[in-house]
């Protein structure tokens, strides 16, 4: 659950965040550790089309690398949100 604060901030895509995200999942892995990665939530911020876009965008090349790696990717934004958006707000 990487990335929001990162477009929340207006500074980084998802483009930019990507390979960062990569990167500590490999690193964790080549320790032996069993990861676990949990989709990054969408938000209610003002502006949220935008910054949700990033966060789909985020989601679905971090859940596509976890499937290749064999790693487990959690989709809390499936019981939390609705249309790209987090429920209840």
């Amino acid at each position: 659950m990487i990335g929001v604060n990162d477009v929340l901030s207006g500074g980084l895509s998802a483009a930019d965040i990507i390979p960062s995200y990569e990167l500590m999942i490999d690193s964790l892995r080549a320790t032996g550790a069993q990861v676990f990665v949990e989709s990054t939530l969408y938000t209610d911020y003002p502006g949220r089309e935008k910054v949700n876009a990033q966060i789909a965008v985020l989601n679905h090349v971090i859940a596509d690398y976890c499937r290749a790696q064999n790693v487990v990717f959690i989709d809390v934004n499936s019981v939390l949100s609705v249309g790209e958006r987090l429920r209840g707000c």
